[in-house]
């Protein structure tokens, strides 16, 4: 236990963050994962004379993952591949004993990160928030004004006090520039999209759908095709959540965890089975491919 005390991702990570994921494209007209340079207006001379240049990444993914405790990911850290998980460990930035003041839910969280702004600025201070005259409470980005799409959930970012980085993104880029985020709770993915995003989907727990909200215009195609092609409510009693390694590679497994491994399965009988799928792991691949597809190579 000493050894993994002492290893330099053995910090507090910020683990109230939401497995979600956002995606920006910078430049609508710019091949993605490619990169274009930009002088830099007071560049340095470098040892051959040359001018040191800035470059602009054609894609920002921001990847929220909610309850990533350090200890985690030290643990789990060998089996991470070289250009996986391992990169944002060894040339990513850890920032160390991060104080958010009194508890966060996870949707105040993403809105703490992502206007970089305290709760009592950015509006957002919980999920739900107290209706003094009805006595009773509402999600905090609820907007009647505005219709579902999948969904009878009307949402938008109004709450939001605040610009976001996807705000930022966008109005660097001239609007030019794409924004979209996807999530399995509607709060979370409208706050990652903001008030300038193109699209923010989430899925709806009761049939399986990506549910937006007509704030936001855009439906990319990879969006629409899950929606009307072979959708998540017809093939989600085939899907089954079991271990993704050989249980000898997981260490401090506990013995009775190794004789009896986990096994989740959705079956069509089951009321909550979206609900549950929302909060594990084929989800969240599901999610990456998502974010593959609408952004793609």
């Amino acid at each position: 236990m000493s050894s993994r005390k002492n290893h330099p991702i053995s910090t507090r990570l910020a683990s109230v963050l939401v497995v979600s994921l956002v995606s920006i494209g910078i430049g609508a007209f710019t091949p993605v994962f490619a990169s274009r340079p930009v002088a830099a207006p007071n560049a340095k001379k470098g040892a051959e004379g040359n001018n040191y240049t800035l470059t602009r990444p054609a894609l920002v993914v921001g990847i929220f993952v909610e309850g990533l405790d350090a200890d985690y990911v030290n643990l789990l850290r060998d089996n991470f591949t070289k250009n996986g998980f391992n990169r944002f460990i060894t040339d990513g930035v850890t920032i160390e004993d991060v104080n958010y003041g009194t508890d966060l839910d996870a949707t105040a969280a993403t809105a703490m990160l992502m206007t970089g702004a305290a709760p009592s600025v950015n509006g957002v201070p919980a999920a739900r928030a107290w209706d003094t005259e009805t006595k009773s409470d509402y999600p905090i980005l609820l907007d009647q004004a505005k219709i579902g799409n999948f969904t009878d959930e009307t949402f938008s970012p109004s709450s939001l006090r605040v610009s976001t980085i996807s705000d930022e993104v966008r109005i660097a880029d001239g609007g030019i520039g794409l924004v979209h985020s996807v999530a399995p709770d509607a709060q979370i993915a409208i706050i990652l999209a903001g008030h300038a995003g193109n699209s923010g989907f989430w899925l709806n727990e009761f049939n399986g759908k990506w549910s937006t909200s007509t704030y936001y215009r855009d439906v990319p195609a990879a969006i629409a095709k899950r929606n009307y092609g072979i959708t998540l409510s017809s093939r989600l009693d085939t899907i089954s959540w079991t271990p993704s390694l050989p249980l000898e590679l997981y260490p401090d497994l506990p013995d009775y965890k190794k004789q009896f491994p986990f096994r989740h399965n959705f079956p069509a009988k089951n009321p909550n089975r979206f609900r549950a799928f929302k909060a594990s792991a084929p989800e969240i691949m599901r999610l990456r491919r998502l974010v593959s597809t609408i952004f793609p190579r």
